[in-house]
C-alpha cells in the first residue's frame, strides 16, 4: 500500500529538487541497499534531519538519481515487494540497520520532505521487518509443512491398514460361514446316518 500511494508525479517532484533534504537522501539509500545497487565509499558526513545535526554516512544520492530516472522504478518497487523481499540477505539487513536505528528515520519525518519519501520510508522499513519476521515464521512454516506431510502419510497408512483389516474381516466371515455350513452338513449327514442305522436294525430284528 505504501508503494501504491506513490505516483510518478511524486517521483518527478523529488527529481526536480535542486537540494533535496537529507532525510530524502537517507530514504533513497535504504532503497539502494535493498536493490543491492552501488553506494558511495563510506565517508562520514554532517547531515541535517528535523533541524538537528546528524553525524552519519554520506548519502549515495547520485546513485538514487539514476534509479529514479529509470521509467520502471515504481514497477521495480512493486515487484520487489511481491517477490524480491524473499531474497533479502543478512548482509542487506546489516547495511540497513544503522539507518533503521536513526531516531528520525521514520515516515512522519520523511513526509515533511515529500510524499514520495514518506511512502518509500514506510516501504523500506516494512521490507526489513518482513525479512526479520520471516526468519522466525519461515522455519515454523517449514516444520508445519513437514509435520503435515508426516500426518498425511500416517493417515494414508492408517487408511490402508483399515482397508486390509476390512478385507481380513470379510475373509474371516466367509471362512466362518463355510465352516458353519460344513458343520450343519456334517450334522445332517450324521443324523441321516443315525436314522438309517435305526431302520436297518429294526429291519433285521
Amino acid at each position: 500500500e505504501a508503494i501504491r500511494s506513490i505516483k510518478p508525479a511524486h517521483i518527478n517532484e523529488v527529481k526536480k529538487l535542486a537540494k533535496p533534504s537529507d532525510i530524502i537522501k537517507l530514504v533513497f539509500d535504504g532503497v539502494l541497499i535493498l536493490f543491492q545497487k552501488s553506494l558511495n565509499p563510506v565517508k562520514q558526513a554532517k547531515l541535517l534531519v528535523k533541524k538537528k545535526d546528524l553525524i552519519f554516512l554520506e548519502p549515495s544520492y547520485n546513485h538514487a538519481q539514476k534509479l529514479m530516472n529509470d521509467a520502471s522504478f515504481l514497477k521495480q518497487l512493486l515487484e520487489f515487494g511481491q517477490v524480491g523481499k524473499d531474497n533479502i540477505n543478512d548482509e542487506t539487513i546489516e547495511l540497513m540497520t544503522p539507518y533503521m536505528n536513526l531516531e528520525h528515520f521514520n515516515p512522519a519525518v520523511a513526509k515533511s520532505a515529500s510524499a514520495a519519501a514518506e511512502g518509500l520510508c514506510t516501504w523500506v522499513r516494512a521490507m526489513k521487518f518482513y525479512c526479520e519476521a520471516s526468519k522466525i515464521v519461515k522455519p515454523k512454516l517449514e516444520s508445519l509443512a513437514v509435520a503435515t506431510g508426516q500426518l498425511e502419510t500416517a493417515q494414508d497408512n492408517l487408511a490402508k491398514a483399515a482397508r486390509r483389516l476390512d478385507v481380513c474381516k470379510q475373509n474371516l466371515t466367509e471362512m466362518q460361514n463355510k465352516f458353519d455350513k460344513t458343520l450343519r452338513e456334517k450334522a445332517e449327514i450324521e443324523a441321516g446316518a443315525s436314522v438309517l442305522k435305526k431302520k436297518m436294525n429294526q429291519a433285521s430284528s
